[in-house]
């Protein structure tokens, strides 16, 4: 479960996408902040400017999107594993995506989200129980 003030940041990046305030949600990452795409064919490392900039195309894609944490565990550092939602609407119709984020924390800001397909879980638990051993 997720509890205490700690992983506060994750969940409030993912409140301030959804009020597209992404000047808000970059100051919830350490400036050195690195999301890494873990699906084939994709990106697969982006520093903050082109993370936020492609949260920025998300939305021209997708106006009406909107992302949810699931579900989601945290260490004692705060460190969390999570599996959240991204749906809303696109070319007319529904859409729905799942996949697991393992977000790592620094000095209270997120300083590394590693994003997995729904599919790999159990890659997703590996990478979370590194860093709560580190």
């Amino acid at each position: 479960a997720l509890e205490g003030d700690v992983w506060l940041p994750a969940v409030r990046s993912v409140a301030a996408y959804n009020r597209r305030n992404l000047e808000e949600m970059a100051r919830l990452y350490h400036p050195d902040a690195v999301h890494v795409n873990h699906a084939l064919g994709t990106w697969e490392e982006l520093a903050l400017p082109e993370y936020i900039a492609y949260c920025q195309s998300l939305f021209d894609l997708a106006e009406q999107s909107r992302l949810r944490a699931i579900e989601g565990v945290q260490d004692a550092r705060g460190d969390v594993l999570s599996r959240v939602r991204l749906a809303g609407e696109r070319d007319g119709g529904p859409f729905s995506q799942d996949w697991w984020l393992v977000t790592k924390m620094r000095d209270g800001f997120i300083e590394r989200i590693e994003q997995f397909p729904i599919d790999r879980h159990a890659d997703a638990e590996v990478c979370f129980r590194r860093y709560s051993s580190s």
